[in-house]
């Protein structure tokens, strides 16, 4: 037996087809919707320096995503931080209180109200 090599035609690849981006959704006082919380001691990751956590308000979608997670169970970071979970958990711990605190003041309603029902309300924190 021999190697044969059929060929065939060549076709020219074709670009997959553009997708339109999707329309933009900006909120009006986006200023509003976020804080920095400076750190009293701040603190190095991957060789950054982190002076200040960036808190910010979460969008529907998160909400649903984060609720979905915290009731299955899933150890679960808060989505509206700047920072990975363990730069959060190595946080001084006054300064975990204070980013706590900007997390609190962002939460929606909801979930102002299904952590106030909780017993054990205020005594864990973001992290």
């Amino acid at each position: 037996m021999s190697n044969i090599e059929i060929e065939s035609p060549e076709t020219p690849a074709q670009p997959p087809p553009e997708v339109p981006p999707a329309p933009a959704v900006e909120f009006v006082a986006a200023r509003d919707r976020f804080r920095v919380v400076p750190l009293a001691w701040p603190v190095t990751f991957e060789g950054r320096l982190i002076e200040a956590v960036t808190v910010r308000r979460l969008s529907a979608a998160e909400v649903r995503s984060f609720v979905d997670q915290v009731t299955a169970g899933a150890g679960v970071h808060f989505p509206g931080l700047d920072i990975p979970p363990i730069v959060l958990a190595s946080l001084d711990d006054d300064d975990a209180a204070e980013v706590d605190k900007a997390v609190a003041a962002f939460l929606p309603r909801r979930l102002h109200e299904a952590f106030a029902s909780q017993p054990e309300a205020g005594a864990k924190s973001a992290v």
